[in-house]
């Protein structure tokens, strides 16, 4: 598995802070976003498939992509 991407502090900040994270997949029409309260539920929730993208979202709304699952 290739070495994870360096994070700026910007995204650290808004991981370490995220009061939300959502669970995006697909595209268009076909896009679900389902919403969840901790890193870990997203995961219980995701389908893990590598196409599941993870997001942190702090309190002022702004988004990181975490990781695709």
């Amino acid at each position: 598995m290739p070495a994870p991407t360096p994070r700026t502090e910007h995204e650290l900040d808004v991981i370490a802070n995220a009061v939300e994270w959502t669970c995006v997949r697909g595209r268009g029409a076909a896009r679900t976003v389902t919403r969840h309260a901790s890193h870990g539920e997203c995961l219980q929730k995701a389908v893990l498939d590598g196409r599941t993208m993870i997001y942190a979202i702090d309190a002022q709304g702004l988004s990181v992509h975490v990781e695709n699952v």
